[in-house]
This record gives C-alpha cells, sequence and structure tokens, in this order.
C-alpha cells in the first residue's frame, strides 16, 4: 500500500494539471477566475466552447441534491412538475427541467441567455475516470457537486406504447439510459451551441 500512495498522489496531480488545461472558473457576471479560487458559477470547457452550470451544497436555485421531471414547455411534451427542487425564496417545490432554464435564462447566470438541457453526447463528454472508485465520472476540482447519479439530457424519444422516455447520463457508472420522463432525475445545464 505505501509504493501505491506515491502512485496515486502523481495521478490526482496529473489530473488535476489536465482539468486545468481544459477547464475554466466563471463568476456569476461572467468574470474568469484563476483554478484556485472560488465560488465559480460557471465552467468553460475550452475544448467545446460550452458553458456548464456550477452546482452546489447550499440551498436555492443550483442545489445539487434538487431533482426534476423531463418537460418542455414550448411543445408540452415531457411531464411537468414531477421533481423536488428549492425556489429562490428557499421552499421546496414540485418542478421541472422547463423550470431551471427558464429560470437560467431569465437570470442570465454567467451572463448568459440561451441555457438549455445538454444533448447525451455533450454529458458524455464531461465524463472522467478519476482512478479513485467511489468517486463521480467527473474532473471533482471544477465540478465538485456532481453526484453519482443520473443527469438528465436533451435526447427524446417514444417507446412502444408511445410514452415519451428521455435520456440520462449517470456520473457514478459512465452508463447512458432511457426513463420515462416523469422520473425525477438531476439536471446540469449547459449554454452554448448544440453538437
Amino acid at each position: 500500500m505505501q509504493r501505491l500512495l506515491p502512485l496515486l498522489a502523481w495521478l490526482a496531480c496529473t489530473a488535476a494539471a489536465a482539468d486545468e488545461s481544459r477547464y475554466q472558473k466563471l463568476t456569476s457576471q461572467g468574470t474568469t477566475l484563476p483554478p484556485h479560487l472560488g465560488p465559480w458559477a460557471c465552467i468553460v470547457d475550452k475544448q467545446t466552447g460550452l458553458v456548464w452550470e456550477n452546482k452546489t451544497d447550499n440551498e436555492g436555485t443550483h442545489l445539487d441534491a434538487a431533482t426534476y421531471s423531463w418537460f418542455d414547455a414550448a411543445s408540452g411534451t415531457g411531464k411537468a412538475k414531477s421533481g423536488s427542487c428549492i425556489n429562490t425564496r428557499l421552499q421546496v417545490i414540485p418542478c421541472d427541467s422547463s423550470d431551471l432554464i427558464a429560470q437560467a435564462r431569465r437570470e442570465r447566470w454567467c451572463q448568459r441567455s440561451d441555457w438549455r438541457l445538454p444533448s447525451a453526447a455533450e454529458l458524455q463528454g464531461l465524463l472522467l475516470d478519476t482512478g479513485f472508485i467511489g468517486n463521480p465520472r467527473i474532473a471533482t476540482g471544477f465540478f465538485p457537486h456532481t453526484g453519482r447519479f443520473p443527469y438528465w439530457s436533451a435526447d427524446l424519444r417514444q417507446n412502444a406504447r408511445n410514452e415519451y422516455e428521455a435520456r440520462l447520463v449517470h456520473f457514478g457508472s459512465g452508463q447512458s439510459l432511457w426513463l420515462p420522463t416523469s422520473a425525477a432525475a438531476r439536471i446540469r445545464l449547459v449554454a452554448g451551441p448544440s453538437r
């Protein structure tokens, strides 16, 4: 075990350096921050140009434990208000993905108004095997409040029973799965052109 500890420390340092070359922290006003400073509201992926919402463990809009049903208000597709989140008055309310997107756009998080659900491919682009069993599969130095849970994507289909299902990416297993839009799951919003 003693021989393994220096190797693990080296792997962690190497991964952190790679993360710093790929990601940039942003304040809620859209100002860049050095990797060692915080708090930050968003993360820029320098490889793709996408801006990701940062979650927090503080109660409120960005709470990492909030869940949402999948719903597109414009088309009426999906299931409205079947999740559980906290509004700006710190009250637990039923909510859906459309609610979070509307709030992000209205408040212009990180000076962006183009917030949306990411595609499954965009979410999968965040997957990272940290080498540590039990850690979420993501660069935790930039995405510290990511749980080992499934996160909704924008990908939608109808199953054999003509029910809508949306695709999720699981940040514990790295797997992709389809669930009914009435299910409750977590969300990490993204801003930028769809890929």
